[in-house]
């Protein structure tokens, strides 16, 4: 198929369906109850007469006013429009276009089918006179944007009356009495989930940290891990570094082969053997990687989006933050505003977690303890407001060549939104690009 057969049929004066129409306006006037459960709008009726009835019927039914075809005759006629729709004879003839009120839903979702086919269409056409600007960005922006509205796909829900969140609310107390509440996904690193529950579907997790921190591999541990041991697709996007960079990482980390000896291919045959297994054992893993150096974040939401619906997604990292192209705003900071809140709104649109990487500005170096602090977020104030979680990454050893803290992390919790705040101390193993609980029996799934 070319690309011109895949647009063939999408005129928008074709796709249509009339007599559907008329179905859906039959059924609701048999069964004005139809009118809370068919979710039409004007629009979404090709026929502008139908479009005319269908507002007045909404009308009538949110005033509370009786709903019938004597009603529906008086109503378009005060309104001046009862000429429009074919009089009063082609109301009563609604009545009959449908057999019986109980297929109005399907009819409507036939009429809405074809109202997707049209803005389809529309959109198709659109793209022509979009792709002939200059800006390139800009075009792929609007042509994001465009695409987005057509997808409606996501289940529409009203608000929930306080007796069903007042029961869904002690069951999850009870549940959580019982340790079969749903937490969250976990990361992996053991004493941090016993402070965090879990990261938790809208919410956005900053890992910061200065360079060499740990923050990157920190990121890369939780997707492999999530990933990899829980069997949740999960997309780790670097701006930094490439896939055989990453890809090295997370060998390192799980193989407890050193991280310099995969860069210069020093390895023992066992060593290449457990690699192999371990090529072997994870085959069919939902992870995947991005190493594009040139996102923005209307293409990291596209890339988020398409696999949320192709594969479920159900974590995104991201390494790192200030390196994303920034949109067009007035200074740095309402760019990295921008990219705060655009990540934030994908978080809760997708009803994923994600997290990612940022740096922190040089305050810490200026203190006597260098420990570093929510407000070092490097450049704007918006990504402490829209982080659900921050952990802050610090390395006593990194900065103090005398400290007795070799071999250690402090990853401080300095913001969660579900919970407590706290300074997790792990073993900082960066050889092996991985972190550990001091506790040991983590969920990572590490083979020594």
């Amino acid at each position: 198929m070319t690309d011109t057969d895949m647009w063939t049929g999408l005129d928008s004066g074709e796709a249509n369906d009339r007599d559907a129409e008329a179905a859906v306006l039959g059924a609701c006037l048999i069964a004005p109850g139809l009118l809370d459960e068919i979710t039409l709008d004007r629009g979404d009726f090709y026929t502008p007469s139908h479009a005319i009835v269908w507002d007045a019927l909404q009308a009538m039914h949110t005033e509370g006013a009786p709903v019938d075809a004597i009603t529906l005759v008086g109503r378009l006629a005060d309104a001046g429009v009862l000429g429009k729709v074919g009089g009063g004879p082609y109301v009563h003839d609604l009545l009959d276009a449908v057999p019986t009120a109980a297929n109005g839903p399907h009819y409507a979702a036939r009429v809405k089918a074809m109202s997707r086919r049209r803005s389809v269409a529309a959109f198709a056409a659109a793209a022509k006179h979009i792709a002939a600007g200059t800006d390139e960005e800009a075009m792929v922006a609007e042509l994001r944007s465009r695409l987005d509205a057509l997808d409606d796909t996501a289940p529409k829900t009203g608000p929930v009356p306080w007796s069903q969140v007042s029961l869904d609310g002690m069951e999850a107390i009870e549940a959580a009495g019982d340790g079969g509440a749903e937490r969250g996904i976990a990361t992996g690193l053991t004493d941090l989930d016993k402070v965090l529950t879990g990261l938790r579907p809208g919410d956005v997790t900053i890992i910061g940290g200065r360079p060499g921190s740990g923050k990157s591999i920190l990121g890369a541990q939780i997707a492999a891990h999530v990933a990899l041991d829980l069997g949740y697709p999960a997309v780790l996007s670097s701006l930094e570094m490439r896939r055989h960079e990453l890809y090295n990482r997370i060998i390192a980390s799980r193989l407890s082969i050193a991280l310099d000896k995969l860069g210069k291919g020093m390895l023992r045959d066992d060593e290449w053997s457990k690699l192999a297994r371990l090529a072997g054992d994870t085959a069919d893993s939902p992870l995947w990687i991005e190493d594009d150096p040139n996102q923005t974040i209307e293409s990291i939401g596209a890339t988020a989006r398409k696999w949320k619906r192709k594969h479920g997604l159900r974590l995104l990292v991201i390494d790192y933050l200030q390196l994303i192209k920034p949109p067009k705003a007035e200074n740095r900071q309402a760019e990295v505003s921008k990219i705060s809140r655009g990540l934030k709104l994908l978080a809760s649109q997708l009803e994923i977690p994600i997290i990612v990487a940022a740096q922190l500005n040089r305050n810490p170096e200026g203190r006597n303890n260098k420990l570093p602090a929510l407000g070092d977020l490097r450049e704007s104030g918006s990504l402490e407001s829209d982080a659900s979680i921050v952990i802050l990454v610090h390395r006593e050893a990194a900065s103090d060549p005398d400290s007795v803290r070799e071999g250690e992390a402090d990853l401080i919790v300095a913001k969660n939104r579900n919970g407590a705040q706290d300074t997790v101390t792990v073993a900082a193993q960066l050889h092996y690009a991985r972190f550990a609980s001091m506790a040991g029996a983590d969920g990572f799934g590490v083979t020594r």
